[in-house]
């Protein structure tokens, strides 16, 4: 990392980002190059829960490779300043990459999509009806490497 007073070295705490966070940009590898998507996720146990539809880009390159790269930011702003070279964000995120699957087991599913609703929607219940979970794809990510890197805004 180049800036590495900004690297974030304790696991507990880019771990705590990751719970923090609300959307998360997944890359999976097309023929083309990169895609990259933007999603809703949570985060329990190093597994990172994704949910999506059951049919789409996402899943037909998760077909075919399953390696996925990702990215969480949280706490950002654009400090401004008189000059673009004196302006600054104020941010802490995460990256990393790992393995994709598509979770088929039921009690598997509902689990994953608990956790997204914990992190998202605090104080609402996680229930899901048959007819929902039977529509819904849930994905687990397993990260093989997470970075974190901050640049706080003062008191932070």
């Amino acid at each position: 990392m180049r800036k590495a007073l900004r690297e974030i070295k304790d696991q507990g705490e880019i771990e705590a980002l990751l719970r923090r966070g609300q959307v998360i940009h997944l890359a999976l590898n097309a023929a083309e190059g990169p895609y990259v998507v933007p999603m809703n996720y949570g985060y329990e146990d190093g597994v990172i829960w994704l949910h999506c539809a059951r049919e789409g880009t996402r899943l037909d390159l998760l077909a075919r490779d399953p390696r996925a790269g990702f990215s969480v930011l949280v706490d950002y702003a654009v400090v401004s300043a008189q000059s673009p070279c004196e302006a600054t964000a104020h941010y802490a995120s995460v990256c990393g990459w790992g393995k994709l699957r598509v979770v088929e087991d039921e009690a598997e599913k509902r689990k994953g999509l608990s956790v997204i609703t914990r992190q998202l929607l605090p104080g609402v219940a996680p229930e899901f009806p048959d007819a929902a979970l039977a529509a819904t794809c849930v994905l687990a990510l397993s990260p093989d490497m997470l970075t974190g890197k901050r640049n706080p805004a003062a008191g932070r």
